[in-house]
């Protein structure tokens, strides 16, 4: 109960079980979960399509990747069992606390780190519902699902800076349990998202030459949809930087193409996607940062691959990236920011591994309503006279698609 009362992040992503037959030695570490398939439709006068190319079947899928496993060990000596342990459950409520604050902590840095998409200005507060309602704008710009909730994840800050226009908006919830889910929502739909404070939002800092002009695309990248279908990540090779500059781009930036007429397009429509501003840059998340080299160069790995093919039946944006593109590193240089979240419930997913109970030792498996799998043990050393219980909860995470979410700031 006391797990399940700490839970925010992972009520808001697709959460599952993985059973001993996608697990363990058969597959290893990671285990891949299914892209799904896209098309282009072609438009003819008579409906001869002899003409035309025909669309391919191309398999991608999605690596889940199983992390640390996540412990928490009780030890009391048989005296303290005698005299004092008389209410064990309150005393165990805060190891179940403490692992899935760990959990989240370690789910939402990962999230942060995936989403592939961009809003507000870097290191600005959100303190407007304007940019709270930004985020679903973008969303339904570039063809995200309209079915299914779409999240805004905010420092606990945002709850007063958004004070003056939430009275009203919090409908709360029918559960008479006061849970953290329940705390945490600021507003359970405003313009389409769902917005809630995270007191597990990870901080970054800026590259080193943040915001610095001049900087382009030095060799045209892999823009291809079976090079980049199994990670949705792709290496690019940036120049312009102060020579030598360690730690020139960090991981967390944020990259923009300045470039004119390379836009990101709808992934439903293929056409270009608009703000208010006009045709929405391309915008691509740094997973992968580095040092400057003498020559100003940094190669770096992005999530949301900028996809451009000729048959256009993944493409995500308006025109090929080239070598020469005008990029910008947003941010000052340096600056310690803490970017908002905003995402779709099937950005990502949540793999809970159905682990072997230890032979022995009363060990048993608890698996709670949506997938999570803790296994508890109890054992004891007869020597020491000591009893010891642990949990422990072996979590695989996966990014389904990362233009079905992003970090945003203040407008």
């Amino acid at each position: 109960e006391a797990f399940e009362a700490s839970r925010v992040i992972t009520k808001t992503v697709t959460n599952q079980k993985i059973s001993s037959d996608f697990a363990g030695a058969k597959y290893g570490d990671t285990v891949y979960v299914k892209r799904p398939h896209d098309y282009i439709a072609v438009e003819t006068a008579g409906g001869d399509i002899s003409a035309t190319t025909p669309n391919d079947i191309i398999s991608g899928v999605a690596p889940a990747v199983a992390q640390n496993y996540i412990t928490v060990e009780i030890p009391w000596t048989n005296r303290e069992e005698a005299l004092f342990l008389n209410d064990l459950k309150t005393i165990v409520a805060p190891a179940a606390e403490r692992a899935c604050l760990t959990l989240e902590s370690n789910l939402i840095t990962y999230m942060g780190k995936n989403a592939g998409m961009h809003r507000g200005t870097v290191g600005n507060a959100v303190s407007t519902w304007t940019a709270v309602a930004d985020t679903y704008a973008l969303a339904s710009s570039i063809g995200v699902p309209e079915s299914g909730n779409f999240y805004a994840a905010m420092n606990p800050f945002a709850i007063s800076g958004l004070a003056n226009a939430t009275n009203g908006l919090q409908s709360g919830s029918d559960s008479l349990v006061d849970t953290a889910w329940k705390k945490a929502q600021i507003s359970r739909d405003f313009a389409g998202v769902q917005a809630f404070s995270a007191r597990t939002l990870k901080g970054m800092q800026v590259g080193a030459d943040g915001s610095k002009s001049g900087l382009t695309i030095k060799t045209t990248p892999d823009q291809t949809y079976v090079t980049h279908k199994d990670t949705m990540q792709q290496t690019i090779v940036l120049t312009g930087f102060t020579a030598s500059l360690a730690n020139a781009v960090r991981a967390g930036d944020t990259i923009k193409v300045t470039q004119s007429g390379k836009y990101r397009t709808n992934i439903k429509t293929r056409e270009i996607a608009y703000d208010n501003s006009g045709a929405l840059p391309i915008y691509l998340k740094v997973l992968t940062g580095g040092n400057a080299t003498a020559g100003g160069d940094v190669t770096v790995v992005v999530s949301n691959a900028a996809i451009y093919e000729a048959s256009g039946q993944y493409n995500n944006i308006s025109a090929a990236l080239a070598a020469a593109d005008t990029i910008q590193l947003l941010g000052t240089a340096n600056a310690m920011v803490q970017p908002s979240l905003m995402y779709h419930e099937k950005a990502f997913g949540v793999g809970y591994v159905d682990l072997p109970k230890l032979a022995g030792w009363e060990s048993s498996i608890i698996q709670m309503g949506d997938g999570i799998v803790v296994r508890v043990t109890k054992y004891s050393d007869a020597r020491a006279n000591t009893q010891k219980m642990r949990f422990d909860i072996l979590p695989v995470f996966a990014t389904y698609n990362p233009m079905f979410a992003g970090t945003f700031y203040g407008v």
